[in-house]
């Protein structure tokens, strides 16, 4: 007894310096973390301070141009950027934390040392850049841009792989949510920045622009919808040669040839028989819904028309781009009226309406686009702020993300660039369930953006064997009601109401040709359209009974059919049909998922969206992405507005 109390005695002892030891090791580890944050935030600061003082020059030497001395300010921005990046790395897992703006703010971050890897070689281009700037506003601009100084000093594209795997990873992450309106300005300049990092480190640009090259870029008008934006009403002959870029704006119609009349194609079957088209020419080569297929029949015309090699390549700017620009832009005034969001297209048509007496094939039809785009370029420069070019940065990357502005190159090596970007207008090849509402304007007039459309998708998925679609396409012409008549007058009758106006073009009946793609593999069960009496034909006094034709667009298969929609009315039309079974595919909880991609025309109007999906009876819902979906027992249903591309994702079990 005796020992074991002593033995006892002798273990209590030893119990609190062992509980006194941890307690010392768990200070000294506190108090070194403690030590390393306040370190850690000193340099920051210090890096913070390098780099906005690198800024400052750089803004004091954007305002003063000097182009020699400007590259190696950029380059001390880009290195104290890095540098910045580096120090605050650490704190990006507590800033995700953070909400929105903490996750934003991470991503800043991580662009920043993005910037920085690519160093010498984008300041490397800012002074030629520069330069090229500078012989643009200069009084010869209109003998053309030396890019001479900028091809020699632009990296080749795979120069920076680092650079490249950075890039491409934070360009597939999801955007931050719920970013606060004061910091949604800093998230844009942060994708803005992203954009130029990528474009400085990959785009081909002296393969694009070497001697001898040649792009067309056309113009196309929304207003009257066809199935890459609109009917081409304008384009511009961009060359290269010597060093030295120059250009020529020439009306759509200047790109035929009477005498290849005969060589021509002709025209595709809506566009005969509505239209009374007979052949196929350049500005109504904007048939086909994918870019590359359309961007490759207008080259094919301007070739065969003008006797020249084939360019190289295509862009096409969409009339929406205006629109997108003005979003992102300050309050300004462009030839002393207002210009922003609300009125942007508003000013485009009253430009165009200034030479509406001018015959539609005459070659000075459209000087209007230059003078416009005049105007708006010094308005731009009398008002906009250093701390605003960010925001031009992001105006582009949400007119590429948007299709107002697509590139078609015809040598491959360049062309993977855009395509990989999905800034080729190419049709999508998702996964699982695809949906594309195709419409073009064929009533010679601009009344698309007076016609309301509701896109309304249904999916049963109850027999996961045999799973079925509906889709109901319901349009609304808003435009007073005047006369019913007036759908049967061709677009030359209506001139006789009074002056040939830019408002009386966007006013009348809507004569639409309306092609719907979906998933390869589904078919065709009923449908609902209607007739077209002969008097409301555009071409011809012969009525067309309600039908519905065949179309296929690469893999997609698809139905097309001819509706007319009176002034102040409406108009339904309905199609069933299967799906094939692999719409539905194996989820990763091992349950079953549903994934439908829905693809937006680029240049239409924006449409209401409401999606429903029916799952098997007793299923319950894993996730569903986005989050807005709502799920209501074997219900699922989406309603938004289709202005961009969707992809819908259900996980159900």
């Amino acid at each position: 007894m005796k020992n074991t109390a002593s033995a006892s005695a002798n273990r209590f002892p030893a119990t609190k310096p062992k509980a006194a030891s941890w307690r010392v090791w768990a200070g000294r580890i506190a108090l070194v973390l403690l030590l390393l944050i306040v370190v850690k935030a000193v340099t920051v600061g210090l890096a913070y301070l390098e780099f906005s003082n690198a800024l400052s020059e750089v803004r004091a030497l954007a305002a003063a141009p000097d182009a020699a001395a400007l590259s190696p300010s950029v380059s001390r921005v880009s290195a104290a950027a890095g540098r910045l990046a580096a120090e605050a790395r650490l704190f990006s897992p507590l800033l995700t934390l953070a909400g929105g703006d903490g996750c934003a703010a991470a991503r800043l971050v991580d662009i920043a040392g993005a910037a920085a890897i690519t160093g010498e070689n984008f300041s490397t281009i800012t002074g030629p850049l520069l330069i090229a700037a500078q012989t643009a506003n200069a009084d010869s601009a209109e003998s053309g841009i030396d890019i001479t100084a900028l091809r020699d000093a632009w990296p080749s594209a795979g120069q920076q792989a680092e650079l490249q795997t950075v890039v491409a990873r934070l360009q597939s992450s999801a955007p931050c949510a719920n970013v606060s309106p004061a910091f949604q300005e800093y998230a844009e300049a942060g994708d803005g920045a992203l954009l130029l990092l990528d474009m400085a480190t990959n785009l081909p640009l002296n393969d694009m622009l070497h001697d001898g090259a040649r792009w067309l870029v056309v113009f196309n008008n929304t207003d009257e919808l066809r199935a890459t934006g609109g009917f081409t009403t304008a384009y511009v002959e961009i060359t290269v040669e010597d060093g030295l870029l120059t250009w020529e704006l020439d009306n759509s119609y200047s790109a035929d040839n009477n005498d290849t009349w005969d060589q021509h194609p002709p025209t595709p079957m809506p566009m005969g028989v509505y239209m009374g088209l007979p052949k196929w020419l350049f500005r109504d080569a904007n048939w086909s819904p994918d870019h590359r297929t359309t961007a490759q029949q207008a080259l094919d015309f301007y070739v065969q028309d003008n006797f020249v090699p084939m360019p190289d390549g295509l862009i096409t700017v969409n009339m929406t781009a205006i629109e997108t620009l003005a979003r992102y832009l300050p309050p300004l005034e462009v030839a002393g009226e207002p210009f922003n969001a609300d009125n942007a297209l508003d000013r485009l048509r009253q430009a165009w309406g200034e030479d509406a007496d001018v015959s539609s094939s005459d070659s000075e039809r459209k000087d209007f686009l230059v003078e416009f785009a005049s105007d708006l370029a010094n308005g731009l420069i009398d008002n906009l702020q250093p701390r605003s070019l960010p925001r031009l940065v992001s105006a582009l990357r949400e007119m590429l993300h948007q299709r107002d502005i697509m590139i078609y190159a015809t040598d491959p090596n360049i062309a993977v660039y855009f395509a990989a970007r999905g800034w080729d207008g190419a049709l999508l090849t998702p996964i699982g369930d695809y949906l594309m509402v195709v419409d073009s304007n064929l009533g010679y007039n601009k009344v698309t953006p007076r016609v309301e459309q509701t896109i309304i998708y249904s999916v049963d998925l109850t027999d996961a064997a045999a799973p079925s679609a509906s889709l109901d396409l319901n349009y609304v012409n808003t435009n007073e009601n005047v006369n019913y008549r007036l759908c049967a007058y061709h677009h030359a009758g209506i001139t006789t109401r009074g002056p040939d106006t830019y408002d009386l073009r966007m006013w009348g009946c809507y004569w639409d040709y309306i092609r719907v793609f979906f998933t390869p593999g589904s078919a065709m069960q009923g449908y609902d359209v209607h007739p077209v009496p002969g008097e409301w034909m555009p071409i011809g006094r012969h009525g067309q009974r309600a039908k519905i034709d065949a179309w296929r667009e690469g893999a997609y298969t698809g139905i097309g059919t001819f509706l007319i929609v009176p002034t102040e009315d409406s108009r339904l039309v309905s199609f069933e049909y299967t799906l094939p079974a692999l719409v539905i595919m194996p989820a990763a909880d091992g349950g079953s998922r549903y994934q439908l991609t829905i693809q937006q025309q680029a240049g239409a109007p924006s449409a209401e969206l409401n999606v429903h999906i029916t799952l098997p009876p007793g299923a319950s819902v894993s996730s569903v992405s986005p989050r807005s979906m709502q799920a209501d027992l074997n219900e699922v249903s989406f309603n938004g507005t289709l202005d961009a591309d969707w992809s819908l994702v259900i996980d159900y079990r």
